[in-house]
């Protein structure tokens, strides 16, 4: 969440919540677990790519803006990460 807010572009697995901040292959990539070959080829991707690193950037930005808008308050931005972290893994 932290990354999204700065606008960095995120690759992940296929954990609880990335789904509802990461669109795959347009704001970040989200790759199958233990699947070693693809985070890397995903995240070589955002290296090398200037112009998909900055498209990315924009959309995870505009992603958390949408689903963290800066009137929330810290009470639901607490109840947001209890319930991150309560997430059963």
């Amino acid at each position: 969440m932290e990354a999204a807010h700065l606008g960095i572009p995120i690759v992940t697995t296929n954990v609880s919540g990335a789904r509802n901040l990461i669109v795959d292959g347009e704001s970040g990539f989200v790759v199958p677990q233990n699947n070693i070959k693809e985070f890397v080829s995903r995240l070589s991707a955002l290296i090398s790519d200037n112009e998909l690193r900055q498209m990315m950037s924009k959309k995870i930005k505009e992603s958390f803006e949408r689903n963290f808008p800066p009137g929330l308050t810290v009470t639901k931005q607490k109840a947001v990460f209890d319930y991150l972290k309560n997430i059963k893994r």
